[in-house]
């Protein structure tokens, strides 16, 4: 009987699971599709990334180059 138990509790588990990475997969999709940026946003703008590949390029010790 228990095993009855613990074999219905796991279909439930495994049911809910993918229900959620389906409606998570479907909302991320919404989401890309109105243009909505994921991830972290990048700590230096394009000018000061040049400048800082360029400090790289010159000296490639990156403690040097990062100050």
């Amino acid at each position: 009987m228990s095993d009855l138990i613990l074999y219905v509790v796991g279909w439930a588990a495994q049911w809910q699971r993918r229900n959620i990475l389906r409606c998570t997969a479907f909302g991320r999709e919404r989401a890309k599709a109105r243009g909505v940026k994921f991830g972290r946003k990048p700590k230096l703008d394009a000018p000061q990334r040049v400048a800082a590949l360029a400090r790289l390029a010159l000296n490639p010790s990156r403690r040097i180059s990062c100050h």
